[in-house]
C-alpha cells in the first residue's frame, strides 16, 4: 500500500475518536469551564513515514509513504480537500 500525501517532511496531527469523543462530551457538559477558549487538540503528531510504519505493524500489510507535491494534490477530484490543504 502506498500512502501519498502532500505532507513532505511535515507532521500530521491525529486525534483518536475515543479521545475526542470523551473530550467533546466533557466540554459540552461543562461549558462554564471551556466557553470562549480555543484549544489545539491532537493525540499524536505523525509524519507520513510514521503513518505507513504503524499501518504495517497493525495490519501486517506492507505500506510506504511517498510525499506528493501540493500542486498535484490540489488537482485531485477530492471533496473537501481544502480542509486538508489548510492543515498542512
Amino acid at each position: 500500500l502506498l500512502f501519498r500525501l502532500p505532507l513532505g517532511e511535515s507532521r500530521w496531527p491525529m486525534v483518536a475518536l475515543d479521545d475526542i469523543g470523551w473530550f467533546a462530551t466533557h466540554v459540552l457538559e461543562h461549558p462554564e469551564a471551556w466557553r470562549g477558549r480555543t484549544l489545539p487538540i491532537a493525540s499524536e503528531v505523525l509524519g507520513g513515514d510514521d503513518v505507513a510504519r504503524i499501518f504495517t505493524r497493525v495490519t501486517g500489510l506492507r505500506a510506504e509513504y511517498r510525499a506528493m507535491p501540493m500542486d498535484e494534490y490540489e488537482q485531485l477530484p477530492i471533496p473537501m480537500k481544502h480542509d486538508f490543504v489548510n492543515m498542512v
